[in-house]
């Protein structure tokens, strides 16, 4: 079925008319293969496709707020291990350890000893995230805070009863080299992009 997602629920698409449902009626929500299930407080099912991601991000990011059991049992995540929230934040710290070492001295090779970079770890709706802002005198540049940023963990299981979850490493988070080269591709964009004063 054709659906679309918005911060409110979702509207199904029918051959005749649509149905609208609010994320505070949904009981679950499993990805799997080609296609997402959602279950209904009432008991109704509705086979989803898969494909539209921006409505995906949407309905994902509503998991933890409105407490919906979820699981996503895509192929690709089969064999990867998953780790609670405060693992990955633990795992995080090291990663931003590494990207403060790289960015810290590509920017000041690039701009001067006066800048410098903040990177914070963020656990919002089913990511955790490392945003990006670019220093000045110890100061975010207008217009430069959040300027990028890297998903490292994704949450894949969602337990409503224990209001928890399980979360699967991106590639960032578990090869130190991949992450290197992510960092890099993403400061000479920055420094193809931004000039100093």
């Amino acid at each position: 079925m054709n659906w679309k997602a918005d911060e409110n629920g979702i509207t199904i698409k029918k051959l005749i008319g649509s149905k609208s449902i609010s994320y505070s009626d949904l009981t679950s929500i499993l990805i799997e293969g080609d296609g997402i299930r959602v279950k209904t407080k009432d008991g109704e099912k509705f086979d989803l496709k898969k494909e539209q991601s921006d409505d995906l991000t949407d309905l994902c990011a509503a998991v933890k707020k409105f407490n919906i059991a979820y699981k996503n049992a895509e192929e690709r995540y089969a064999a990867t291990n998953l780790h609670t929230v405060e693992e990955v934040m633990k795992m995080a710290e090291e990663t931003k350890a590494l990207v403060y070492s790289l960015s810290r001295d590509m920017i000041r090779k690039e701009y001067g000893p006066e800048y410098d970079i903040r990177l914070d770890v963020e656990d919002v709706d089913d990511v955790v995230t490392m945003y990006f802002t670019l220093l000045r005198d110890g100061k975010p540049l207008p217009d430069m805070a959040s300027w990028d940023e890297i998903i490292l963990a994704s949450l894949m299981e969602w337990d409503p009863s224990s209001k928890t979850g399980k979360y699967a490493l991106e590639t960032e988070m578990e090869d130190p080299e991949e992450c290197r080269i992510t960092v890099k591709v993403m400061l000479e964009d920055l420094f193809a992009n931004y000039t100093k004063d």
